[in-house]
């Protein structure tokens, strides 16, 4: 906290911002955008006439008319600036997404440091949003964003894992119209992939698999293997969220939050168990 907030001359901030950008957080976020972006873009339209990511920009992200683009690359910069910040609060946070998808970072300058200063931004102003991989997604804490960032760089035989958590993530982390009910489906089915997988069994339920772990020596706590066959009854239910879409349900960001966290850690522990019972090479 700063002297002026301890003190009492300016008033500390006292909630997380969910539904908003103040100025300081647009501003800081705008000034990474320029750092690892702009500042590349500036300095290669001077090196030459190739201007390929404005105009991927401007078309496809803003979507602005073709024929408005400034030639001069400042003044399309300046454009871009305008309607990042003249935008709605969420504005600032699809252009990083874009940049993240799109952009092609370069040595020191890349991507892995992007996320990290847009994140240390975003805590230092209290947003309740966070960078995980190429998306903005509200996860507040250092633990869950690992879990999350962790099943989701599953590869290789795990590739359909990272597939299931990076979906759930996404329709999480959708600003304009979250997809809680389909964000948890796909959460338990990354578990239920990582089981399949595990036991070599492609068509076997969450609950059939977890019995077969035991016998494959796969150790999961009784107490946790029952928690999750559970919730796994839960969304399997007639009533429930893959079969059924909730008319009237409460189903909100806490619940779709909790499922992607808890489903994320839940693979991790069960990848690390099944590997430490492969035999060693010699």
């Amino acid at each position: 906290m700063r002297f002026s907030e301890r003190e009492g001359f300016k008033p500390a901030r006292a909630a997380f911002q969910i539904d908003s950008v103040d100025e300081p957080l647009r501003n800081s976020l705008w000034n990474a955008v320029h750092e690892f972006v702009i500042d590349r873009i500036l300095e290669l339209d001077r090196l030459s006439s190739d201007q390929s990511f404005l105009r991927i920009l401007w078309v496809d992200h803003f979507q602005w008319p073709i024929d408005e683009k400034p030639e001069d690359a400042e003044f399309c910069v300046a454009d871009m600036r305008g309607g990042v910040f003249d935008g709605d609060w969420y504005e600032i946070y699809d252009l990083i997404e874009f940049c993240l998808e799109n952009f092609e970072f370069y040595m020191h300058k890349n991507a892995t440091e992007f996320s990290w200063r847009c994140n240390s931004w975003l805590e230092r102003e209290m947003s309740a949003w966070r960078v995980v991989g190429n998306r903005i997604a509200r996860l507040t804490s250092e633990e869950e964003i690992e879990a999350v960032e962790q099943a989701q760089a599953s590869a290789d035989e795990y590739g359909a894992v990272a597939t299931h958590v990076r979906t759930s993530l996404e329709l999480l982390s959708d600003r304009r119209s979250p997809d809680y009910r389909n964000s948890i489906k796909e959460a338990i089915s990354a578990v239920e992939s990582t089981c399949r997988i595990i036991t070599k069994n492609p068509k076997a339920t969450l609950g059939d698999a977890l019995k077969q772990l035991e016998r494959l020596e796969v150790k999961v706590h009784p107490a946790l293997r029952g928690a999750f066959e559970k919730l796994y009854g839960y969304t399997s239910d007639q009533a429930g969220i893959r079969h059924a879409l909730l008319t009237g349900s409460t189903l909100d960001y806490e619940d779709a939050k909790f499922m992607l966290v808890s489903c994320s850690a839940f693979v991790n522990l069960l990848k690390a168990r099944a590997e430490s019972c492969q035999p060693k090479a010699v």
